[in-house]
């Protein structure tokens, strides 16, 4: 059950930050309805937006008996997943990270999750970190393969 549970939670949710963001507002939620618990404090627009997209069968997998014990379980299979780190020169928005997360999902694997982090010294693309291995797929390794090329023909044409 729990399984897909998370499932559900992954079928939309891309990367590290946006997953833990909305199970903490699926946290929220739930303890909020079965609790009556004092937090005012509002999920963002965008977790509301997805709340509201969940089945309503989803729900009602969860009851207070079970809602900490589910969240446990969730959180365990969580650390087993797999985690792609993606280096960008510019930070994405929500469509971004939904086109990327998407094509990947469908090519590789669709629990994949990814951390989406900032590079500024990469050029025009990304760079990747799978299971350790760091692969620099922009303009910036090109550049440092062909760099004493480079600098030779700068400078024949400054000559």
């Amino acid at each position: 059950m729990n399984e897909a549970i998370l499932n559900t939670i992954l079928e939309n949710t891309y990367t590290l930050s946006q997953l833990k963001r909305r199970l903490s507002a699926l946290k929220q939620l739930l303890l909020k309805e079965f609790f009556k618990s004092d937090s005012n404090q509002p999920a963002p627009a965008i977790d509301t937006e997805w709340l509201k997209s969940l089945p309503s069968e989803f729900l009602k997998q969860f009851n207070k008996d079970n809602v900490y014990k589910i969240f446990e379980d969730i959180e365990s299979q969580i650390i087993k997943l797999p985690i792609v780190t993606i280096y960008l020169t510019f930070e994405p928005d929500e469509a971004t990270l939904s086109q990327i997360g998407q094509r990947a999902k469908k090519t590789f694997n669709k629990l994949l999750i990814f951390d989406i982090k900032y590079d500024p010294r990469l050029i025009a693309g990304a760079a990747l970190v799978c299971k350790g291995v760091y692969r620099d797929y922009s303009l910036r390794s090109k550049i440092e393969e062909k760099r004493l090329i480079i600098l030779n023909n700068f400078k024949k044409f400054l000559k």
